[in-house]
């Protein structure tokens, strides 16, 4: 049995992981990709998505300490947060992000846009022209890149809203499902293996992809939104969460066995 987590690249080596007797794929995006590379049967791929762990990603596991310890860090006291969480890459769609976000702080001053996550190396010429981006704009104060941070608990909880602007979904989008797991209203493009996810209103706003204004017009309304984060944890579907995933996948075992 082989997974297959990611569009890699169409080659020999990812060839090798559909050539198993069953073959889980993340997403249904993935699969899609796979049987559209890969001479590969449908009838032994399955899709698992990969599940949050809920008990982990709690409201009820949030230190506050650590909360606060930690909005004090980045200088996010008395911040309205609008977090954006994933690999600072063109994928994320960064540039739209920013530059709604400065629409956004025309409205509301205190608001703050986080970028959490790094960057390789080699995409450093993308980083540095968000930078440039920030600095064009004159967001130097709004726009905070915080860098690959370990108590993803603790940003969200700090969070006010999370955004997931992303061009391309790969897998089933570990985020947004963490943030809606902690109660957070989620502004996300939604893909294949997304779409029922996010519901407008109820626990975020589908956006269109490098929308700059329905992202801002999204963020806006979101803002005057009374989310419950109850109903938003609850608006999870089973097969996002880690129990189904385990279940699932050891089904997929005694297929073979």
């Amino acid at each position: 049995m082989t997974t297959v987590h990611g569009l890699n690249s169409v080659n020999g080596y990812s060839k090798i992981m559909t050539s198993g007797d069953r073959v889980i794929c993340v997403s249904e995006v993935i699969r899609d990709y796979i049987m559209q590379h890969y001479h590969i049967s449908p009838k032994v791929i399955r899709v698992v998505q990969r599940g949050v762990d809920m008990d982990q990603f709690s409201p009820e596991k949030v230190d506050r300490e650590k909360v606060s310890s930690l909005r004090s860090k980045l200088g996010l006291d008395g911040k309205f947060i609008v977090t954006s969480v994933g690999r600072i890459t063109w994928l994320k769609d960064y540039e739209t992000f920013i530059q709604s976000m400065a629409r956004v702080c025309k409205n509301t001053p205190e608001a703050v846009g986080l970028i959490v996550g790094g960057y390789r190396k080699d995409k450093a010429e993308y980083f540095n022209s968000l930078k440039k981006i920030v600095s064009d704009l004159k967001m130097e104060k709004h726009i905070l890149f915080a860098g690959n941070q370990e108590d993803m608990l603790s940003v969200y909880a700090l969070s006010d809203i999370i955004v997931n602007a992303s061009l391309k979904m790969g897998n089933m989008g570990r985020t947004v499902v963490e943030a809606l797991a902690l109660g957070k209203p989620v502004m996300a493009t939604t893909f294949k293996g997304l779409h029922n996810l996010i519901e407008n209103e109820k626990n975020g706003r589908i956006i269109a992809t490098r929308d700059i204004n329905d992202l801002t017009d999204s963020l806006l309304i979101a803002m005057k939104t009374p989310y419950r984060e109850d109903a938003i944890r609850s608006s999870i579907p089973a097969e996002y969460t880690l129990h189904h995933m385990v279940e699932s996948i050891l089904s997929v075992y005694r297929e073979i066995v």
